[in-house]
């Protein structure tokens, strides 16, 4: 693929039809997707801003989609910029045609040709990507020994709340990353997309003002799980437990706590529906991709 198919693929945004049979595209293989790309654009993290399209058509129909952000990291301690490779999906009625086999030998030159020598994806159908080149990494999660409550808590935010919107983005444009090993660099809007994805707001996201911090948590049953800490200085993990609003027995780490002064109780294997495939140089394991950083 040449930098003016490219093109061609991103000026096709512009035609509100062409964009029109996208987004019916999106909502048909991924469920309310386009009014949550809409939400998280108006918090301020605009998906066609940052994303590449490769969209397969077939007459005026798009019948396959492949996108791909630049996402800053931080691995083995270096700065790196790797190419996510995301909203990868065919229309039902047009599968088993190579459609994504196309789109991803399109993208990838396209990966190439910015220089890129790593590209990523998380993904519960590995064999699908194991043709191009792609490999899977095991991710794990790390536990850690829960602690006793303190009488300060963490606030929920809100998407429709400004000041919860401006705090988020401060914290996230200047924060730490979470590990030397496999941290994230990329200044919020793929954060805030996941979010959005993933909750239909900011309903993971807790502020624990008096440290300056916006934690990310999940609970599910008896076991907390801390997806993310955005800060420009990393608070100690007890602290953040501490301030949790809820009961819970286990804390699971859904990132490398390298940078954390706290010790590993045991390693848990990560989802078994949701693997790295990464092609290209990458840090070694044992290692977990924070899921709002996941594509």
């Amino acid at each position: 693929m040449t930098a003016a198919d490219q093109h061609q693929d991103e000026a096709m945004y512009e035609d509100p039809a062409f964009r029109r049979s996208v987004h019916t595209l999106f909502d048909t293989v991924w469920k309310h997707l386009t009014p949550r790309i809409a939400l998280a654009a108006r918090a301020g993290a605009d998906w066609h801003a940052v994303s590449a399209p490769f969209v397969e058509m077939e007459g005026s129909t798009a019948v396959a989609h492949v996108g791909v952000i630049e996402i800053p990291l931080v691995l083995d301690g270096t700065p790196t910029t790797v190419a996510g490779v995301h909203a990868v999906g065919t229309h039902p009625e047009h599968r088993k045609k190579g459609h994504i086999t196309r789109l991803l030998g399109r993208a990838l030159a396209h990966v190439e040709e910015r220089g890129l020598a790593t590209a990523q994806l998380t993904t519960a159908s590995p064999r699908v990507f194991t043709p191009s080149g792609f490999r899977d990494l095991p991710m794990t999660r790390f536990e850690v020994a829960p602690v006793a409550r303190s009488e300060t808590t963490l606030r929920q935010l809100s998407i429709h709340s400004d000041a919860d919107r401006e705090l988020l983005w401060r914290l996230l444009r200047h924060r730490m990353p979470v590990s030397h090993r496999l941290g994230v660099v990329e200044p919020g809007w793929l954060f805030v997309i996941d979010e959005v994805l993933a909750s239909s707001g900011f309903s993971r996201l807790y502020a624990a003002d008096d440290l300056d911090t916006v934690v990310a948590l999940s609970l599910t049953g008896d076991t907390l799980t801390v997806l993310d800490v955005v800060a420009r200085e990393l608070p100690p993990i007890e602290e953040l437990l501490a301030r949790v609003p809820f009961d819970f027995r286990r804390v699971l780490l859904s990132f490398c706590p390298d940078r954390f002064d706290t010790q590993v109780i045991a390693t848990h294997p990560g989802d078994a529906d949701e693997h790295l495939m990464v092609r290209g140089p990458y840090t070694a394991g044992p290692l977990y991709l924070p899921p709002l950083a996941h594509c």
